[in-house]
């Protein structure tokens, strides 16, 4: 569902050009300025650089 709604936005040549945009929109947007209810209303960037993980 991505990929459509990502190529009716942004026309790609090839599948490689589109696996690249979803990749840069799920490291840009998604990971770094949408907020999870989960995860305190943080992003996920915000939320693992407050709680970094514990060595196990």
């Amino acid at each position: 569902m991505l990929r459509q709604r990502l190529h009716r936005v942004v026309p790609q040549r090839s599948e490689e050009g589109t696996k690249k945009s979803i990749f840069e929109y799920i490291e840009v947007f998604y990971n770094n300025q949408r907020i999870h209810s989960e995860i305190g209303y943080h992003t996920p960037s915000d939320y693992e650089r407050i709680y970094p993980r514990q060595a196990a």
